[in-house]
């Protein structure tokens, strides 16, 4: 279709003039698109054929219409829940620990971050025996990360404990995310499916006592507390999160203001044990507006949120 004449077209009929207009912009948005899903898979290190989800419901992993696909799908909230949940996640002396002396995350926080999307992608989007197969070589690697921190406590990413502490804090901050930056806002009983939706993974890495409602999630969390502490390697985890791993200038613009945005959904006892001063009016009247405005271009770069899975 020759766009030019398409916007010719304008000068007839009014209703043919809105359709020439629709059909040009739908012509012209598919190289923006394209640009901006190589854009995203260049930025997180993406390589190798995009996953296509199952959609046969005798098979798939989650009902096709769970909560846990919608929330999933939104890369722009996946993007601002995941950092948070590092943020929270780090402050965990055991979990941090782990991290510090059996990851490569710091020296190679691209390729971990792949590894945990092709979990998350497969344990939502996937079959259940690929699901299953997932969970199984999860657990197998946890069996090898034992050690112990400074002070001289022992840690096993076995330990259902610390199973349960990475799961709460991942599915609250995804669920947080996606309500300040998805497309749409998620009920009470919507937000209730995901935590039940997201359960069953859980237990199956050796979680234990995981809740199925969202406002048990929150106060699993909140049980978490005394646990809690800013260690030598929490603050290198905070570091590295800070500073974030591209050199390229819009790169490092558009981590720095999903950093912004991740430390803006930590409950304040979080944020300050995080150690990052808030500032609610700049957080209101700038971050959360420019995130937003992120995340909508973002989503509309991509396509339609259920065809995501189909390219990245």
């Amino acid at each position: 279709m020759d766009p030019f004449a398409a916007i010719g077209r304008l000068r007839k009929l009014p209703s043919e003039g809105l359709a020439a207009a629709s059909s040009t912009l739908d012509l012209l948005s598919k190289p923006v698109q394209q640009f901006g899903i190589w854009s995203v898979r260049r930025a997180l290190g993406v390589e190798g054929p995009p996953m296509v989800p199952v959609t046969d419901p005798a098979v798939a992993a989650m009902d096709l219409d769970a909560v846990a696909r919608r929330i999933h799908a939104d890369l722009a909230a996946m993007l601002i829940g995941g950092v948070a949940a590092l943020f929270l996640q780090s402050l965990h002396p055991l979990v941090v620990q782990g991290v510090v002396d059996h990851s490569d995350f710091l020296s190679d926080p691209l390729g971990r971050l792949q590894r945990t999307g092709i979990f998350l992608t497969t344990t939502t989007f996937g079959a259940k025996l690929d699901a299953q197969e997932s969970i199984t070589i999860v657990r197998a690697v946890h069996k090898n990360i034992v050690g112990s921190t400074e002070d001289g406590r022992p840690y096993s990413a076995s330990d259902p404990e610390l199973l349960a502490w990475v799961h709460t804090a991942e599915a609250l901050c995804f669920a947080r995310a996606y309500q300040r930056y998805g497309p749409q806002r998620l009920s009470h009983d919507e937000l209730d499916s995901y935590a039940r939706e997201l359960a069953p993974v859980a237990r199956g890495l050796g979680a234990k006592d995981i809740p199925e409602s969202f406002s048990g999630l929150e106060a699993r969390l909140e049980g978490f507390r005394p646990e809690l502490a800013q260690t030598k390697a929490s603050r290198e985890i905070r570091r590295f999160l800070l500073r974030g791993a591209s050199q390229a200038i819009p790169e490092r613009a558009a981590y720095g203001l999903i950093v912004a945005a991740a430390l803006d959904l930590l409950d304040p006892w979080a944020r300050n044990m995080v150690g990052i001063p808030r500032l609610p009016v700049a957080e209101a009247l700038y971050v959360r507006p420019a995130a937003w405005l992120m995340a909508t271009g973002l989503r509309w770069s991509l396509g339609p949120l259920d065809e995501i899975h189909t390219r990245i």
